[in-house]
């Protein structure tokens, strides 16, 4: 009986040996030194990593940036150059009133020539101010014939111009026709004169 209690305690012994070896030597997990700097070895590079990035991310351009837009795209645009500018239309004359700057763009003239020789030979815009003078001329075209008038043939004529004259407050802007000198007792009549541009205001 004594021998077989030795042998018992004998391999109660044993066993507790090697559980406690085996709790010894088994692996434990690498853990990262908290924000210490960590060196790759012989990896090629570039590294890729994945995961979440927080905070703010600086990036800088490198080379040329292209944006793609498909070609139903509306891109929006402002002038930035010009945010106060009005459309303006006139027929005849007028003075630019205070506070404003008035850019004329464009201007036409028509008018009816009475007499088979008459013929308008420019249309004229004038802008005028104290020590400003501005003239821009454009030459008209025949458009068509009008029948007669008391006998003599009436032709239609027109003519228009591009420009760009600044007329600042106080400016007259006209816009008028001028006919041959050489018609005998030719007059023009239905004559129809315009300008139009846009305006600045001036603080």
């Amino acid at each position: 009986m004594l021998l077989r209690l030795k042998t018992f305690a004998s391999g109660v012994g044993l066993l507790l040996l090697v559980v406690l070896a085996v709790a010894l030597i088994r692996p434990e997990p690498v853990r990262g030194a908290g924000t210490a700097p960590v060196t790759v070895m012989n990896t090629p590079l570039p590294v890729q990593l994945t995961g979440s990035v927080t905070g703010t991310v600086q990036a800088v351009q490198s080379g040329s940036w292209t944006v793609g837009l498909s070609p139903n795209t509306a891109v929006w645009t402002r002038d930035l150059d010009n945010p106060a500018r009005q459309p303006f239309h006139v027929e005849g004359s007028l003075t630019v009133p205070e506070g404003k700057t008035y850019v004329v763009e464009h201007y036409s003239g028509r008018c009816s020539a009475v007499d088979a020789i008459a013929s308008l030979t420019s249309v004229r815009l004038t802008v005028a101010n104290e020590g400003i003078h501005a003239t821009d001329y454009a030459v008209p075209h025949l458009l068509d014939s009008n029948g007669f008038s008391d006998g003599r043939a009436v032709n239609i004529w027109a003519g228009s111009g591009y420009t760009r004259l600044y007329a600042p407050a106080g400016s007259l802007i006209e816009v008028a026709t001028e006919m041959n000198n050489n018609a005998t007792g030719g007059h023009k009549n239905a004559c129809h004169t315009e300008a139009s541009g846009y305006v600045i205001d001036v603080p």
